[in-house]
C-alpha cells in the first residue's frame, strides 16, 4: 500500500496564552484562573503554565492599541 505524502492530520493545535490574552482583552480585564477554565475549557495546569506569556502577550497588545 502506497503512502501518502498529505495524510489528514487530525490534531488541532492550540495557542494557549493567546486565546487567554484574547479573552482578557475581549473581556476588557484580567480574568480569574476559573474564568479561563470555564470560559476556554482549559485545566488549572495550562493555566498556570501559559500565564506568564499570556500576560506578556497581553501587555503587548494593549501598547500596540494605546
Amino acid at each position: 500500500m502506497e503512502r501518502s505524502m498529505n495524510t489528514y492530520n487530525p490534531v488541532t493545535t492550540r495557542h494557549v496564552a493567546a486565546e487567554m490574552a484574547t479573552a482578557q482583552r475581549e473581556a476588557g480585564r484580567s480574568l480569574t484562573k476559573n474564568e479561563l477554565m470555564s470560559e476556554l475549557g482549559l485545566t488549572d495546569e495550562q493555566v498556570t503554565a501559559h500565564a506568564n506569556e499570556a500576560a506578556r502577550l497581553f501587555a503587548n497588545s494593549e501598547r500596540r492599541a494605546a
